[in-house]
């Protein structure tokens, strides 16, 4: 089993409303929106997520950006998926949406 991140990237115009519902898709599925490390409990990026996967990379990618997206916009995607086995975090801040 591999520990990946997830990275979605709606394109157009999507509202917060939008951001929202693919968190909670994306949070019954089972991925994370926090990473526990040195610094505790820090929040990832919106529409990123974290957690473990049994399938290729290439797999989840396909997955996600083919079926799960368009349950919550139809206005285009990008989907990043990167298998982890190491990370650090320094000064971690990001924009809400």
């Amino acid at each position: 089993m591999a520990r990946v991140i997830i990275r979605i990237e709606l394109k157009g115009s999507p509202g917060g409303d939008v951001y929202q519902s693919l968190h909670g898709v994306m949070e019954a599925k089972g991925w994370l929106r926090t990473i526990i490390g040195t610094a505790g409990v820090t929040p990832l990026p919106s529409a990123m997520y974290q957690g473990n996967y049994n399938g290729t990379v290439n797999d989840l990618a396909s997955s996600t950006h083919d079926h799960t997206v368009p349950t919550v916009w139809l206005g285009g995607s990008a989907v990043l998926v990167m298998e982890i086995s190491n990370w650090a975090q320094n000064g971690w801040w990001y924009p809400e949406h």
